[in-house]
């Protein structure tokens, strides 16, 4: 079965919120080996936290979406 397909502006978002950050901290780019990758741009004193906790949350949602084209 094909999975639904999420702009990146939606995977950031759906990050966002599972990691309980405004959309602005959270940018989705396409990646060749995973599909697509989040980056979560945040001070220097939350920002290995918060990118761990978006890398947990991806790997959750790449088996749910696809990165739409």
């Amino acid at each position: 079965m094909a999975k639904e397909k999420k702009t990146k502006t939606e995977m950031a978002g759906l990050i966002a919120v599972k990691i309980g950050v405004g959309l602005t901290f959270v940018k989705v780019t396409a990646d060749p080996a995973l599909g697509w990758h989040p980056l979560v741009v945040a001070p220097p004193t939350r920002a290995a936290d918060l990118q761990e906790r978006a890398e947990l949350a991806a790997a959750e949602l790449r088996g749910l979406y696809d990165l739409a084209d």
